[in-house]
């Protein structure tokens, strides 16, 4: 009967909506699988307004990662240790940084009309004179190409990601990220080594150490 002669104040429900939603927000368990990010219309990033997303996502994440906007509005590196995104002497990511991949592959669908945000993936070698067999350049490709592959794989387009090795301090790796004209060739990007690895598994180490 009280339902009946009751009656409905929408000011009052979406109050209450906004309580209970504000009350259990943070009790919602993270979300793990991939997720499928779409541009949208009005939902995009400025080509400056990228650069500052990309030095939010990595120095929030890793403290010690380094950034270098080589060419405002156009190029910038991020260079950091790979024990901070993998398990020692495994392509096993630590599970404390799939944010940061999943605001990666976000920012890289956020490119506005025309314009193409590109990643390069880069893992460090010390050996100038290496080649495949080795074991220290076998580990850095297959970590190059876990990492582009776990991109792709959560939402990121295929076209936009890529991975190489590179001659530097061992243990070092990079993000090059490039903004261009969809019309422009990047030999960066287009030179660098396409890869088809599987990605690599997650593990819960609490971060690293």
């Amino acid at each position: 009967m009280l339902v009946s002669i009751s009656t409905l104040e929408e000011t009052k429900s979406n109050q209450v909506m906004d309580s209970l939603t504000s009350a259990f927000s943070e009790l919602i368990t993270p979300r793990t699988e991939p997720t499928q990010f779409v541009s949208k219309h009005g939902d995009i990033l400025e080509p400056e307004a990228f650069q500052a997303e990309m030095t939010d996502v990595f120095t929030t994440a890793v403290s010690i990662a380094k950034v270098d906007v080589v060419v405002p509005g156009r190029d910038m590196r991020v260079n950091l240790v790979a024990r901070e995104l993998f398990e020692p002497g495994t392509i096993e990511l630590r599970l404390s940084r799939l944010p940061l991949v999943d605001r990666t592959v976000a920012s890289l669908n956020r490119n506005p009309p025309g314009i193409r945000f590109q990643t390069v993936i880069g893992v460090a070698v010390s050996d100038p004179t290496y080649d495949l067999s080795t074991p220290s350049a076998r580990e850095a490709l297959d970590r190059a190409g876990a990492i582009a592959r776990l991109l792709i794989e959560r939402g990121a387009p295929p076209d936009s990601v890529s991975a190489e090795i590179y001659v530097g301090e061992e243990g070092g790796m990079r993000f090059d990220f490039h903004i261009r004209n969809e019309a422009e060739l990047v030999s960066d990007f287009t030179e660098a080594t396409r890869l088809t690895y599987h990605p690599p598994s997650i593990t819960d180490t609490g971060g690293s150490q």
